[in-house]
């Protein structure tokens, strides 16, 4: 049975420890400031960490899993401008991280849905991509790292399309050539995002809309499974959707 440490004991940390017995795992170790708990009790005690803290925490939390040989699952955000840091520690430490905004098994395939329709729409300039999500209250970064995603599959499949903004701030001059992403924060919402392309004529639209936090818990059981098998490097769930399907 996978033995499996829990890096914060939030909403998603609870999730999580409620579902891993569907899992054929067990949780062994919690690290949390609520429960007095220190990173050094997950020392020679898993197979595998999963974070959910916050981005000011997760850097130490991956450090400190690189340099104990324990891989990481990090659904933490907020932190990915320093990621160039954490593939330096990677190699150093051979170290072994998946890392996303969201481990929902659905939404990944909408982000493979996303790239493909960017990659259609290069030859059709006139519609044009905006992205809106939605969250609960107590979600801390906007936007959420799931949109960012998004915006970035866009980017990175079609050529029209250099850089992202959030509204309302103003955009650069080249406005032609940036996705709009708006946020919203509302009680009780898990998390919705959709994306749209906009002609004058019609609207292209994708939406993922979670009915609780079951989804992302149980995506990111079945990436901490499927990383304690891989080698050193840093991962998403796009490779682990690669290897199941």
């Amino acid at each position: 049975m996978l033995k499996i440490g829990l890096i914060g004991y939030g909403k998603m940390g609870k999730t999580i420890h409620s579902l891993t017995a569907q899992h054929g795992c067990k949780v062994e170790t919690i690290v949390s400031l609520d429960m007095d708990t220190e990173l050094s009790s997950l020392i020679s005690s898993i197979d595998v960490a999963i974070d959910f803290t916050s981005p000011e925490a997760a850097l130490d939390n991956i450090l400190f899993c690189f340099q104990h040989e324990i891989p990481i699952v990090c659904g933490t955000t907020g932190w990915w401008d320093n990621i160039d840091k954490v593939e330096g520690w990677c190699r150093e430490y051979q170290g072994r991280i998946l890392y996303g905004g969201n481990f929902s098994l659905g939404v990944n395939m909408v982000f493979a849905l996303n790239g493909q329709l960017a990659r259609w729409m290069s030859a059709y300039p006139e519609y044009r991509p905006s992205i809106q999500e939605t969250h609960h209250l107590e979600k801390l970064d906007a936007p959420s790292g799931t949109a960012i995603n998004m915006a970035q599959g866009i980017i990175a499949e079609n050529p029209n399309y250099k850089s992202w903004f959030l509204e309302p701030n103003t955009p650069a001059a080249d406005k032609g050539s940036q996705i709009p992403v708006k946020a919203s924060r509302e009680p009780n919402v898990p998390g919705t995002h959709t994306i749209r392309w906009d002609s004058p004529t019609d609207e292209i639209t994708l939406i993922h809309q979670a009915h609780n936090r079951n989804g992302f818990a149980n995506g990111a059981l079945v990436a901490a499974k499927w990383l304690v098998g891989q080698a050193s490097g840093i991962y998403s769930m796009q490779d682990v959707l690669k290897s199941e399907i």
